[in-house]
C-alpha cells in the first residue's frame, strides 16, 4: 500500500535535526575527502576507516530521510514564491538527494571493488552486495566519486545561496522553517 503524500504546515523537529546532522556530516566529509591523500601516512588508515564509515552512515540517514519524506511529506513553498524559484529549489533539493546517495554508493562500490571493504567504525566489515573485486570498476567509481564531490559542492552552494536570499533579500520565513 502506498502512503498518501501529506503537506504538513512545518518541518518536524526530528526532520530539522536530521537535515542539520546530514549537512554537517556531508560538509565534513567533503572537507576531509579533498585532503585525505595529503594526510600523514600514520593517520591514513584511521581517516579512511572513519571516512568510509561516515559515508555509510550518511547513506543510511539519507534513506531514513527519504522514508520520512515519503510518509510525512514536506511543507510547500508559500504562494508568493515565483514558479521559476520553486522549480529551481525543487530541482536543487532533488539533485542534492541523488548526488549524496550516488556519492555514498560510489564510494562503497569503489572500496569493495578495490578490496578495501569498509570496516564500520572498526567494528565489522560492510562489503557492498554483489560487487566483485574489480580494478576497472574501482577506477570508474573513483572517478565518479570525485566528480560527484564537485557536483555536491556546487549544489550545496546553490542551496545555501537560496536560503540566504530568502533570509536577507526576501526577508521571509523560508530559512527559519528549517532552524530547530
Amino acid at each position: 500500500m502506498v502512503a498518501k503524500q501529506k503537506q504538513p504546515a512545518v518541518y518536524t523537529k526530528p526532520y530539522k535535526y536530521l537535515h542539520w546532522i546530514l549537512a554537517l556530516l556531508i560538509i565534513a566529509m567533503l572537507s576531509v575527502g579533498f585532503f585525505m591523500g595529503d594526510m600523514p601516512r600514520a593517520w591514513k588508515g584511521a581517516v579512511y576507516m572513519l571516512h568510509k564509515s561516515t559515508g555509510l552512515s550518511i547513506l543510511a540517514l539519507m534513506m531514513l530521510r527519504l522514508v520520512w519524506l515519503w510518509h510525512h511529506g514536506k511543507p510547500k513553498l508559500p504562494d508568493y514564491v515565483p514558479v521559476w524559484e520553486r522549480v529551481l529549489a525543487t530541482s536543487v533539493q532533488h539533485l542534492l538527494y541523488v548526488a549524496t546517495i550516488a556519492m555514498a554508493l560510489s564510494g562503497w562500490i569503489m572500496a569493495t571493488a578495490s578490496n578495501k571493504v569498509p570496516i564500520f567504525f572498526g567494528l565489522f566489515r560492510v562489503p557492498c552486495p554483489f560487487v566483485p573485486e574489480n580494478d576497472a570498476l574501482a577506477a570508474v567509481m573513483n572517478a565518479s566519486h570525485k566528480t560527484l564531490a564537485w557536483l555536491l559542492l556546487g549544489l550545496i552552494f546553490l542551496h545555501i545561496c537560496g536560503a540566504l536570499k530568502h533570509y536577507f533579500i526576501d526577508k521571509d520565513d523560508i530559512l527559519s522553517r528549517m532552524i530547530p
